[in-house]
């Protein structure tokens, strides 16, 4: 029939199955730890692969946030420049009054005044008012307010010339 096995290999085929039986648990268990820790210095490897990538990515994501924080500032510049200009200093001179509260800010009904107080309501720097309910000597800081947009002008403007 086949080959025949010597007394050496009888021995080590033997011993294999006894072991198997016996320790088969054990033999197993080893097995599985062993397959366990290659499989958990892969994916600690990869992990630490990983981990590298995200660092670079945020490293450039962190670089990329702060040229559009640049651009945004630069932005920022242009328009509060722009609203600081916009309105003509006699106008501003007005809101400038209302903003700080000055007591001897009173309504004087002429043309001029009347059609500068008009403006600044409609272009939204003075909550709504009508012309018709001030009288002569009105202390307009009892009469009118400012809204938060004509609040902000004098702000800004009074920012840009270093002002009270």
């Amino acid at each position: 029939m086949g080959r025949r096995w010597g007394k050496g290999m009888e021995n080590n085929v033997l011993a294999a199955v006894i072991s198997g039986i016996l320790g088969g648990g054990v033999v197993s268990a080893l097995l599985t730890q062993i397959l366990q820790k290659k499989k958990t210095q892969a994916d600690i490897s990869r992990v630490e692969a990983e981990t590298e990538h995200l660092q670079t990515q945020t490293l450039l994501l962190q670089k990329e946030l702060k040229g559009v924080q640049s651009e945004v500032n630069i932005t920022q510049e242009k328009i509060n420049t722009l609203v600081k200009y916009t309105l003509a200093f006699y106008l501003l001179e007005h809101l400038s009054k209302l903003y700080h509260h000055d007591e001897v800010y009173r309504y004087d009904p002429n043309p001029r005044f009347e059609r500068d107080l008009r403006l600044l309501r409609d272009l939204g720097y003075l909550e709504l008012f009508h012309i018709r309910d001030l009288r002569a000597g009105d202390k307009l800081v009892d009469k009118i307010n400012l809204t938060p947009l004509g609040k902000l002008l004098v702000e800004l403007r009074e920012q840009g010339e270093g002002c009270k």
